[in-house]
């Protein structure tokens, strides 16, 4: 509710203009969703974490070792692979990929 509210406001003052929202789609595994994929408007940078985290959390029944983020560019799809615990715990952090227009993060 906040995030909708700060990006109205931003939208109103002319600092923010839709077509610089991003969205990246986060699927199944994630509490708010229900199992049904969830889209979320990204205002600023945002790597994997901070994107799960808006998206409610971890379900307890996700496998957060096999969490995958899939990229198109240039017509070639790229996919990184995300650990959760071990990011979450401070290592390997370099999973922790900032996120782009049109990523799609797959939670098992």
């Amino acid at each position: 509710m906040a995030l909708a509210v700060t990006m109205t406001a931003l939208i109103f003052t002319g600092k923010l203009q839709v077509w610089h929202l991003m969205a990246a789609a986060v699927i199944s595994g994630v509490v708010m969703s229900g199992n049904i994929p969830a889209r979320q408007a990204l205002v600023a940078n945002t790597n994997v974490l901070q994107a799960l985290a808006m998206s409610g959390g971890m379900n307890p029944f996700a496998n957060k070792s096999k969490i995958k983020i899939f990229r198109q560019e240039d017509g070639k799809t790229t996919m990184y692979l995300f650990d959760y615990d071990e990011v979450a715990e401070g290592r390997h952090l370099e999973m922790n990929i900032e996120l782009k227009r049109g990523d799609v993060i797959i939670v098992p």
